[in-house]
C-alpha cells in the first residue's frame, strides 16, 4: 500500500495543535461564561461597589480576552506579527461572543439582564487591548535597535 500524504492526515493533531495555541483564549472565554452566568445580586468585594463598575469589568475582561486572541493568533502565524487581519478577526470574535454573553444573561438567567453598554465596554477593552499591543511592539522594537 502507498502512503501518501492524504492518507497521514490526521484531523485530531490538528485539533491537539489549535487547542494547545489556543488554550489561553479558551480559558479566559470559559472563564467570562461562568462570571457572566453567576447571579447579578452576588456582588462581591466592596472595592468593586461603585457606580458602573461593571462597565469597567467588562473593558478588562474583554480587553485581556481580546490580547489574548491577537497574542495567540500572532504565535500561531509564522511570521509572528500583528496584522489588521488579526486585529479585525479579534473584533469580530469580541463583538460576537460579548454579544451573545448579553442575549443569554437577558433571555435565560433570572438573576441577569442584557445591557447593551456592556457590548459598547466589551470593544472599547478591545481598543485599549489593540493601543496597549500597538505600544509594547513600538517600545519593544525601540529597544531592539
Amino acid at each position: 500500500m502507498v502512503v501518501t500524504k492524504f492518507t497521514q492526515f490526521q484531523p485530531h493533531h490538528l485539533m491537539m495543535n489549535h487547542l494547545i495555541k489556543f488554550w489561553k483564549v479558551y480559558s479566559w472565554g470559559i472563564g467570562i461564561i461562568i462570571i457572566s452566568c453567576l447571579p447579578a445580586d452576588n456582588k462581591g468585594s466592596d472595592w468593586l461597589d461603585f457606580k458602573h463598575a461593571d462597565k469597567l469589568m467588562h473593558a478588562l475582561f474583554y480587553g485581556i480576552f481580546s490580547a489574548l486572541i491577537i497574542i495567540s493568533l500572532s504565535e500561531s502565524a509564522k511570521g509572528r506579527f500583528i496584522n489588521i487581519h488579526k486585529l479585525l478577526l479579534a473584533f469580530i470574535l469580541v463583538l460576537v461572543f460579548g454579544s451573545l454573553m448579553e442575549i443569554i444573561q437577558h433571555y435565560f438567567i433570572t438573576t441577569r439582564f442584557g445591557d447593551p453598554f456592556d457590548i459598547i465596554f466589551n470593544m472599547l477593552g478591545w481598543v485599549v487591548a489593540v493601543g496597549l499591543l500597538y505600544l509594547r511592539t513600538r517600545l519593544f522594537v525601540k529597544h531592539q535597535n
